[in-house]
């Protein structure tokens, strides 16, 4: 508790100042992000609505050859016309036309059947924004506002999610706050997306392991393995691809462990490995529980291109020598849209931050990185190879990800996008940690430094965005 009588703004906690500025300008970014308009919102959105009236599963209409759910009619055309805004011609939405849609009615009595894309995709992930989305119904709110409802507790899911994980590490607090607020992060968890629970739980999962390897008082017993096996299965079903993430469980030290588990580490560190191997493969079963919709034909651009995922494993085992070639001019390509991609990229995905904020803070994060640190805990190099690997690995293996569901033999990635590199972020920078050089002003006044910084930046931000999206 902060005591006011005697509080002074050195004594603000990591935490509050993320709570406090992750409310603020999360307000912004759920009210000045354009409707539907994160990364595949209006898909999500459309999962997000179906789930909140109970159906947890989508259906094939045979007749029409798609799979999705029935939806109010008005919903499918106020968000359809928020879609494909040509904002690179100077084209943004004007304040008649948001008007206009705000207005409109659910009228949930004439439906019609959409193709979402989303048949195989986990609910967990979506439970928030569903609840926001039904209290919205239950308020008799039009299509414009269920969408604000969903990204309203989307946003109140991923504050809370991060608040605890920032209060649980005992190191990197303030790298936290500028990572969970930085924009893309803070876009994506004020919005109707999977990507917010992946990425808030991702950083709880991490500041778990932090505070069991770091934090004098922790221990490791019955207790805390299974808080570890359920965040580790609430992360691995919340979206997949970042297997490796739960391997950092092995920079916690032996000596931490309690009985039952310290009677041969060998054995727990085995079991331990087994499980997150096998975490992949459950979650990847999930295909094999929801309903199989393999007969529908692709949409017309899906049909122009083999896909195959064994084809395309097979086709790059047998030219492996072209594979890292590939890999290495694809990355070169891409560099500037998906590093961009990590820091902040709106509108689709297609509208970037100037380059000289991303050099700012990309800076500051390496700057945070640098200094927050305490000299009680020093993280050993076999812990820093862990952060690095597991940051490096599962980058490599999202890359790759995106290759072998490309078309087969493409010498392009299709899809792939920085901001699915958002959650190694704090992983990466762990691995630079140091506790050899510290600066008594800078652990002083971090808090209130890291406040100001933020304040400019985030301020910036909404402004950038109001006005590339928006008439005056």
């Amino acid at each position: 508790m902060i005591d006011l009588k005697n509080f002074k703004l050195s004594d603000f906690n990591a935490e509050h100042l993320f709570l406090m500025f992750g409310v603020v300008f999360g307000l912004f970014f759920v009210f000045e992000n354009p409707p539907f308009h994160t990364n595949d919102e209006d898909r999500h959105f459309y999962y997000a609505y179906q789930i909140s009236t109970g159906q947890l599963f989508a259906e094939a209409n045979m007749k029409e050859q798609k799979v999705g759910c029935e939806l109010p009619k008005n919903l499918y055309n106020v968000v359809a016309s928020f879609q494909g805004v040509p904002y690179q011609n100077r084209t943004k939405i004007s304040s008649t036309q948001l008007d206009n849609a705000k207005s409109m009615d659910l009228n949930s009595s004439e439906a019609v059947f959409i193709n979402h894309f989303h048949a195989g995709t986990r609910q967990f992930s979506f439970i928030p924004s569903s609840i926001g989305i039904l209290f919205g119904r239950i308020l008799g709110a039009g299509p414009i506002w269920l969408g604000w409802w969903g990204r309203l507790f989307s946003l109140a899911c991923y504050l809370s999610i991060i608040f605890f994980a920032i209060r649980t590490t005992p190191v990197f607090k303030t790298v936290f706050v500028l990572y969970a607020l930085s924009p893309m992060a803070l876009f994506q968890g004020a919005s109707v997306t999977y990507d917010m629970m992946s990425n808030s739980l991702s950083l709880l999962l991490v500041a778990y392991f932090l505070y069991l390897a770091y934090d004098d008082k922790s221990r490791v017993g019955t207790r805390e393995m299974r808080t570890i096996l359920i965040l580790t299965f609430l992360h691995a079903f919340s979206k997949h691809g970042y297997v490796f993430i739960p391997f950092i469980f092995f920079i916690i030290p032996k000596k931490k462990f309690d009985k039952p588990f310290n009677f041969n580490y060998s054995i727990v560190a085995g079991l331990s490995f087994v499980f997150f191997v096998m975490m992949y493969f459950i979650e990847s079963t999930w295909g094999k529980i929801i309903p199989d919709y393999s007969h529908i034909k692709q949409p017309p651009f899906q049909n122009d291109f083999l896909f195959d995922y064994a084809g395309n494993m097979k086709h790059w085992i047998s030219n492996i020598p072209t594979l890292i070639p590939l890999l290495y001019d694809n990355i070169l390509h891409f560099r500037q849209e998906w590093f961009a991609g990590v820091i902040g990229r709106f509108g689709y995905s297609y509208t970037n931050l100037p380059n000289e904020f991303y050099l700012m803070y990309g800076m500051g994060l390496l700057g945070a990185a640098f200094l927050d640190n305490d000299k009680k805990i020093n993280i050993l190099p076999y812990q820093k190879l862990i952060f690095f690997f597991v940051a490096f690995l599962n980058s490599m293996a999202l890359i790759f990800q995106f290759l072998l569901t490309s078309p087969v033999g493409a010498k392009m990635i299709f899809g792939f996008q920085g901001r699915y590199l958002v959650q190694l972020v704090p992983i990466f920078l762990l691995a630079f940690y140091q506790n050899k050089i510290s600066i008594t002003q800078w652990d002083k006044h971090k808090t209130v430094i890291v406040g100001i910084y933020l304040t400019f930046a985030l301020i910036f931000v909404v402004t950038f965005m109001i006005d590339s999206f928006f008439t005056l």
